[in-house]
């Protein structure tokens, strides 16, 4: 899938992040909650929609042990490039799987902290969400599809 190499990279308090086109690319919605979050080391976070990883490559930066998801295959396949790219800048760990939500969360895992900068937008009529960016940006009709299941699967999750 990214078969090329990313035509676009940052940094980021010493990480290297490459971007891709398929991948929501981090804006000030992304750089907020990472200047909101307050990580110790050893946390044990979840972060769902990690996106190129920057967020959860922040917290792993930190101490945190991390487990990142994302629906988007693009998505899990620059993680975890990114994951490669700074592994010596981590001072935890990152792990990246793909899956909806939840879904690839196991049983008894347990953790301090879920992140989650969840699609908020309203789908407009006649727009349909057709492509990995919709994905990452449109929550279904009213905005609010993603946030009621994200609500629902939290139930399930220990901390």
């Amino acid at each position: 899938m990214l078969d090329t190499i990313p035509n676009k990279t940052f940094h980021l308090n010493g990480l290297v992040i490459d971007l891709h086109p398929e991948v929501y690319d981090p804006a000030e919605d992304s750089f907020l909650m990472i200047e909101a979050l307050k990580i110790n080391y050893g946390d044990k976070i979840l972060e769902i929609g990690t996106g190129c990883g920057l967020i959860a490559l922040e917290c792993a930066r930190c101490g945190a042990q991390v487990i990142c998801t994302d629906v988007n295959p693009f998505a899990v396949q620059l993680a975890n490039h990114n994951s490669k790219r700074n592994r010596q800048m981590l001072k935890g760990t990152l792990e990246v799987r793909g899956g909806d939500l939840f879904s690839s969360i196991k049983e008894r895992e347990l953790f301090d902290i879920v992140i989650f900068n969840l699609p908020y937008l309203p789908a407009s009529n006649e727009k349909k969400v057709c492509g990995w960016l919709d994905v990452a940006t449109v929550g279904g009709k009213d905005g609010l599809q993603v946030t009621k299941r994200f609500i629902e699967g939290i139930k399930n999750i220990s901390f």
